[in-house]
C-alpha cells in the first residue's frame, strides 16, 4: 500500500510541474513576443531615419525587407495562437481557471489521503438520453472517454426559444466515466452533500482529477481526486485548509454558464 501511495502522490507531484511548466513557457513566449516588437519597430524607425540619407531604390528593397519579415512573424503568431487556444479550450484551461476562481494555489494541495482500490462496474448507457448534456462532457486526450459530472443530478430541458434551462441539482452527485466506442459507463465518484464535484482535468488517457469540494463539520476543503483508471486506483488530496466560498458557486457562474438556473 506503501508503494501505490507514492506512485501515485508521485503521479499528482508530476501534473502539478507540468502545469508550472505551463505557465512559465507562456511567460517565456510573451516576453519573446515583446522583444520582437521592440527590435522590429526600432527596425522601422531606423529605415525611416536611413531614408533621409539614402536613395529611393535602396529604401524601397528595405521597405519590401521589412513587409516580408513581419508577414512571416504574423504568419507564425497565428499559429501559435491557434495552437494556444486549443490547448487552453481543452485541458488546462480547466485545472488554471477552477484554481484561479477560488484564488488558491495547486502547490497547497498537501494532504494526502490513503490509495483505495477504485472496482469499476461497468452499465450500458443511452446517448441519445445523453443529447442535452454531451456539450459539457470532459473529453479525453485521445477522445475514447468521456467525465460526466452533470447527467445524474442536474435535470435539463429546452424553452421555447431552444436554450437549456435548470431548476437546480439534486442532493446526490455522481461523476461516471463514458466509455464512447463502447457506450459503457463506469461510475467514478458517488456523494451526497459530502462532496462537490465541480470540474474535470485529463492528465493523459489515463489520468483524471475531479476537481471539488469535501465538506467536513461544514467546512469546505478544496479537493482533488485523482483516478487511474486502468489500475483502478483512486486517491483524495486536500488542500491545506478550508476556504470560505462566500456564495461562490464555479459550476453556475463558469462551467455551466451557457444553462439559465
Amino acid at each position: 500500500m506503501d508503494s501505490l501511495i507514492c506512485n501515485n502522490k508521485q503521479d499528482f507531484i508530476i501534473g502539478r510541474k507540468r502545469i508550472m511548466d505551463i505557465f512559465v513557457g507562456k511567460i517565456m513566449f510573451r516576453f519573446l513576443q515583446l522583444f520582437l516588437t521592440i527590435n522590429f519597430k526600432y527596425l522601422y524607425m531606423s529605415i525611416i531615419q536611413f531614408s533621409r540619407q539614402t536613395n529611393r531604390k535602396f529604401l524601397f528593397i528595405l521597405i519590401l525587407t521589412f513587409v516580408f519579415i513581419s508577414c512571416a512573424r504574423q504568419e507564425k503568431k497565428q499559429q501559435s495562437k491557434i495552437i494556444e487556444s486549443k490547448d487552453s479550450v481543452s485541458t488546462d484551461s480547466r485545472l488554471e481557471r477552477w484554481l484561479s476562481y477560488y484564488q488558491i494555489k495547486l502547490l497547497d494541495f498537501t494532504d494526502t489521503l490513503a490509495v483505495n482500490e477504485n472496482k469499476l462496474v461497468a452499465r450500458d448507457y443511452n446517448s441519445e438520453t445523453d443529447s442535452l448534456y454531451k456539450e459539457f462532457f470532459v473529453l479525453s486526450p485521445d477522445y475514447l472517454y468521456a467525465i460526466d459530472l452533470d447527467s445524474y443530478g442536474l435535470t435539463l430541458e429546452r424553452n421555447a426559444q431552444g436554450n437549456l434551462i435548470s431548476y437546480g441539482f439534486e442532493v446526490d452527485t455522481e461523476v461516471s466515466l463514458k466509455d464512447l466506442k463502447k457506450k459503457l459507463a463506469y461510475r467514478l465518484l458517488f456523494c451526497g452533500p459530502s462532496c462537490i464535484p465541480q470540474e474535470s482535468y485529463w492528465m493523459n488517457s489515463d489520468l483524471v482529477y475531479i476537481l471539488g469540494f469535501s465538506d467536513e463539520n461544514n467546512s469546505k476543503y478544496p479537493t482533488i481526486w485523482s483516478f487511474k483508471i486502468r489500475e483502478h486506483r483512486m486517491q483524495e488530496i486536500r488542500y491545506i485548509s478550508p476556504i470560505d466560498l462566500k456564495g461562490k458557486n464555479y459550476v453556475i457562474d463558469i462551467r455551466l454558464k451557457k444553462i439559465t438556473f
